[in-house]
C-alpha cells in the first residue's frame, strides 16, 4: 500500500531569549495507508511538536510533510482548514469539548461546519457515539460526562468527518487505568473498523505493541524499535 504519509529532513528550532532550541533534528519517516503507528518519548521530546507540524498547527524550520496529496509546508490558511476538515482528525490529551454543548452536539459539530445537513451531521454522530457505547449518554453536557466519557467523545468527534489520518497527542494522558484502556481500545478499534490511519503518541512504551510501527523519539533524534 502507497505510503499516506512522508516526513523527510524535518527540522524544528525554537528561539529562546537569542538562543536556538532544536527541538526536531532531521526528522525522516514513511508510513502506509491503514497502518497504526506509536511514537514513545519522554516530556520535552518533541513528540507533540511533531504531530503540530502534521497537522498544519506548527510551522516548519526545514524539511517536507507530505499527507496523500498535500505538501503541508506549501498550504494557504484556506487549504490548511480544508486539510484538518477532510483529511485528519485529531485528539488531544484534553478533551476540549464545548462546555454548553451535548455530547451528541460537539460531536455533529465538525460535520454540520463541513457543510452536511443538520439532520445527516446527527445520524453520524449518533451513530458514533453508539460505537463508543455512549448511546445512554448522547444528551449529557460536558460537565455532566466522566473524564473517559468526554474523551470517548472527542474520539467519535475526531471520526465524524471520516478522516484518512487520525492524530492523537497522548489520549488517555488525563486518565487513570481503567479508563485509559477502555478509550485505547475504543481507539485502535475504530481505527482499524474504518480502516483509517492512526498516529499515536505517548510516553507509555507499553503502547508500543498495539501498533504496526513503533518509533521512539529522544532529543529531538526518531528511530524505529
Amino acid at each position: 500500500m502507497s505510503n499516506i504519509l512522508t516526513l523527510q529532513h524535518v527540522k524544528k528550532t525554537f528561539s529562546n531569549g537569542g538562543e536556538d532550541l532544536h527541538v526536531l533534528e532531521d526528522i525522516n519517516l514513511e508510513i502506509a495507508g491503514q497502518s497504526t503507528v506509536v511514537l514513545t518519548g519522554d516530556s520535552g521530546s518533541g513528540k507533540s511538536t511533531l504531530l503540530n507540524l502534521i497537522a498544519g498547527l506548527d510551522h516548519l524550520t526545514s524539511g517536507e510533510v507530505r499527507v496523500k496529496e498535500y505538501e503541508i509546508q506549501n498550504l494557504s490558511e484556506v487549504e490548511l482548514t480544508h486539510y484538518r476538515m477532510f483529511t485528519i482528525g485529531l485528539v488531544f490529551q484534553f478533551h476540549y469539548l464545548l462546555k454548553d454543548f451535548t455530547a451528541i452536539e460537539n460531536v455533529m459539530l465538525p460535520a454540520y461546519i463541513a457543510g452536511k445537513k443538520r439532520d445527516k451531521a446527527l445520524s453520524l454522530a449518533k451513530d458514533l457515539l453508539k460505537q463508543v457505547r455512549l448511546e445512554n449518554r448522547m444528551d449529557h453536557y460536558t460537565g455532566q460526562l466522566s473524564g473517559g466519557e468526554r474523551q470517548r467523545v472527542a474520539v467519535a468527534r475526531a471520526l465524524i468527518n471520516q478522516p484518512d489520518i487520525i492524530l492523537a497527542d497522548e489520549p488517555t494522558g488525563n486518565l487513570d487505568e481503567d479508563n485509559s484502556r477502555v478509550v485505547e481500545d475504543m481507539l485502535f478499534s475504530l481505527v482499524e473498523q474504518y480502516g483509517k490511519t492512526l498516529l499515536l503518541v505517548t510516553h507509555d512504551r507499553s503502547l508500543r505493541s498495539r501498533g504496526t510501527y513503533h518509533f521512539h523519539l529522544e532529543k529531538g533524534v526518531l528511530k524505529e524499535e
